[in-house]
């Protein structure tokens, strides 16, 4: 945390000897306005950390900002490791330690944000720079009132955002996430609902395995914090009121702000996978000689759903609902375009980007990504015809038709072997930072931030290079969790780009219950909520993702029927 806090203290206050404001806070509330709260570490009246001498009866010595960190108060450029210790950058000689308030101090000032009486409603301004492209951040805050960069530059020093507002767990995560969180400048936002807290954090810090280790960490921590204040009495202590910052906007600005909000996305969850029915798969498989992953086998259904897919009856039926509450030339461009985004992934082999765990093989890197394709185009036309083999024998059971049957489905099987090799095989050569995504993001990474801009915009205009470099879905399977882990939804992310319409993301709790989110970005569900629509474009999110779970629950049932019926004894005489 300090090696973060040292960045934005270099990026703010080049004055020497200034009192850093930044260490007054280490989390903000959300709770009818932001308020900072807790300290980082212990400081003096005037916001200046305090450094402790490891001699006792010592007095603390006063820190202050300095053009490359921090100094001291003969101005001595001072270092700060992410454990507290501090030393003089030139000799070593190592000055003492920062340390954190006292649980008593930071309990008394949870006490007063949670016992502030609710004021005014809070702005929506901070909903709206939420929602703004990066790269319009910083023309849009400098459009805003001078009393309110001041309060969003005080609102980007708490490094955790807690939105303390309950709300109903039932929730998309997606939906949840979109309450007060700060303007995106925050690694970790909590939100607290009616039976969990969600972790919301930044793909710029965090990747999916190392958030969801951080926010088991946080999670154990809290519930051990909890045991040690439950048999602590409550010690009254005065600590100083907390006013929370008003985000104060004028008229003019927040249309301007409002142009640039992009609010293209539909949210859907579903828990009905059978994960028995996958685990049984996988051993009937295995003893045939085709080693299938759970995500494996998510991904090969994937491209069958993809060409398989049709509006439910219940889909249909909201859409024509919603054609006779609207105007005509507001429903048939939006109806066209379903249409013609339904045709356009029936006709495509849909591209996967998928972050591989590399933090075992780079742990300076983290992830390699990797682009999937289905490259047996022939899978679903053999597994069909596995299928009707299987029903033509089914009615008859005669000779004829069980060989007919038995040499289909050991194509099959070799199919399916041939599946598992190919993932096996680029998962091993993405394990090795070989993958065309991890050279792309290489030659990126040395060029000038102007080249790179223009580099990046030729993928997203030339289908076919995007999807090889970065596809057009995201999917990301946290796997399982360990046992006796809290962690139950996940939701994963997509960059800046329009490419990405859809971002799977999969967690196995300790329950082996697989979870699976849907953010869908698809191109008219921003046509949809501009005319107010969300509910209507959540349902059809929700219509994808249920097709997708029923559809690979049947398949799964299907396939295990297929590769374990054995010949009868009357068809073999």
């Amino acid at each position: 945390g300090l090696v973060g806090s040292e960045m934005c203290i270099r990026d703010r206050y080049q004055e020497r000897k200034e009192p850093i404001p930044f260490w007054r806070a280490c989390v903000g509330f959300v709770w009818q306005g932001y308020t900072h709260l807790i300290p980082i570490c212990q400081r003096n009246v005037k916001g200046s950390p305090l450094c402790f001498p490891p001699d006792e009866g010592v007095l603390p010595v006063l820190l202050y900002a300095h053009a490359e960190g921090l100094c001291d108060a003969h101005g001595e450029a001072l270092d700060v490791d992410g454990g507290g210790r501090v030393w003089y950058r030139e000799s070593k000689q190592p000055l003492g330690n920062l340390r954190p308030p006292t649980p008593e101090t930071i309990r008394a000032q949870v006490r007063a944000i949670l016992s502030t009486p609710a004021g005014e409603p809070p702005s929506d301004l901070d909903l709206a720079l939420a929602t703004c492209p990066r790269a319009e951040q910083i023309r849009m805050r400098k459009s805003l009132p001078e009393v309110t960069q001041a309060e969003l530059a005080n609102l980007r020093r708490a490094p955790v955002i807690v939105s303390w507002d309950k709300q109903s767990y039932t929730q998309p995560l997606a939906h949840i996430r979109k309450g007060h969180r700060g303007i995106g400048d925050h690694a970790l936002t909590l939100f607290r609902t009616d039976r969990s807290m969600v972790f919301d954090q930044s793909h710029i810090f965090f990747d999916g395995m190392w958030g969801m280790a951080v926010a088991e960490i946080v999670t154990n921590q809290a519930i051990g914090w909890y045991n040690y204040f439950a048999d602590q009495p409550v010690v009254s202590q005065e600590v100083s009121a907390r006013l929370p910052l008003k985000l104060t906007n004028s008229p003019e600005v927040l249309p301007l702000v409002q142009k640039h909000c992009r609010f293209c996305e539909a949210a859907a969850e579903s828990d009905r996978i059978s994960a028995g029915g996958i685990r049984r798969l996988r051993k009937w498989l295995k003893q045939r000689g085709a080693r299938l992953t759970v995500n494996d086998l998510l991904l090969l259904y994937r491209s069958f759903h993809a060409a398989q897919y049709a509006l439910s009856e219940s889909a249909e039926s909201a859409l024509d609902t919603f054609r006779h509450r609207v105007k005509s030339s507001e429903y048939k461009p939006i109806k066209e375009m379903i249409d013609q985004t339904l045709a356009r992934f029936r006709d495509i082999n849909p591209a996967l980007l998928m972050p591989v765990d590399a933090s075992n093989v780079s742990p300076r890197e983290r992830l390699y990504p990797v682009t999937f394709r289905n490259p047996l185009q022939d899978l679903p036309a053999v597994y069909a015809g596995t299928r009707e083999a299987y029903q033509a024998y089914h009615k008859r059971h005669s000779k004829k038709y069980w060989r007919a049957f038995d040499e289909q489905r050991r194509e099959l099987l070799a199919y399916l072997k041939a599946f598992g090799e190919f993932v096996d095989t680029l998962r091993a050569i993405t394990m090795r930072g070989e993958s065309l995504n991890a050279a792309t993001l290489r030659l990126l990474g040395h060029l000038p931030p102007p080249m790179q801009y223009l580099l990046d915009q030729i993928p997203q205009r030339i289908g076919v290079l995007n999807e090889v470099i970065k596809g057009n879905e995201v999917f990301s399977n946290g796997g399982r969790v360990a046992p006796g882990s809290s962690l139950r939804r996940f939701l994963s992310a997509k960059d800046d780009g329009s490419t990405k319409e859809l971002v799977w993301g999969v967690l196995s709790d300790d329950e082996e219950r697989m979870r699976i989110s849907l953010r869908d970005f698809r191109p008219f569900v921003p046509m949809l909520l501009a005319l107010g629509e969300s509910q209507l474009a959540d349902m059809l999110a929700q219509d994808y993702l249920d097709s997708y779970v029923d559809g690979f629950n049947r398949f799964v049932a299907d396939l295990s029927t297929l590769i374990t019926v054995q010949e009868p004894e009357t068809v073999k005489k």
